[in-house]
């Protein structure tokens, strides 16, 4: 019976947890949205301004160059990329901070990023200027044509990111 009980609280105790965790996850996000982020001019290593659809919706990234999941996760950004341009007008801008920005670059499919900028941002002014945290749940954000943020997250990260951005360019786009 001891065990049992033993059980149950620890049970209770996660669901607890879990559900304080997720009020504070939805009161940080809700406090960001529609939210108006600065997009500094730094050093681009990469610009194709020139192609951007202006006025309309934008990735705005921060990538740590130093991080390998990071460095990987570029790639997925060059695949997603083609997905989505297939079907809607979406730019991308990268703040790229770390000392291995070769790395970046080294990962990037030059084919595939007509419609992105890159920035060398080694002060990492980007986050600083907006006081966004160094939380991965904040690395990315969709901003309109305003600079006003829609969608919080990667849109790749999981199936519920996935349905959500895809269930946003659908009803809005």
């Amino acid at each position: 019976m001891n065990c049992k009980l033993t059980y149950f609280i620890l049970i209770l105790s996660n669901l607890i947890q879990c559900n304080t965790f997720n009020k504070d996850i939805n009161e940080d996000f809700d406090q960001w949205y529609n939210k108006e982020i600065r997009l500094p001019k730094l050093i681009n290593v990469l610009d194709n301004s020139h192609m951007l659809n202006s006025g309309c919706y934008k990735f705005v990234s921060h990538i740590d160059s130093d991080c390998g999941i990071c460095l990987s996760e570029m790639k997925n950004w060059m695949h997603y990329s083609k997905d989505i341009n297939d079907k809607y007008k979406i730019d991308f801008i990268f703040y790229v901070n770390g000392s291995n920005f070769d790395n970046i670059l080294s990962s990037i499919e030059m084919d595939s990023i007509c419609n992105f900028i890159i920035y060398f941002d080694k002060d990492d002014k980007y986050m600083r200027i907006n006081n966004i945290p160094h939380d991965p749940r904040f690395s990315t954000f969709l901003l309109n044509g305003d600079n006003k943020i829609k969608i919080i997250g990667t849109p790749f990260k999981n199936n519920e990111m996935i349905k959500l951005y895809q269930d946003f360019f659908r009803t809005t786009l």
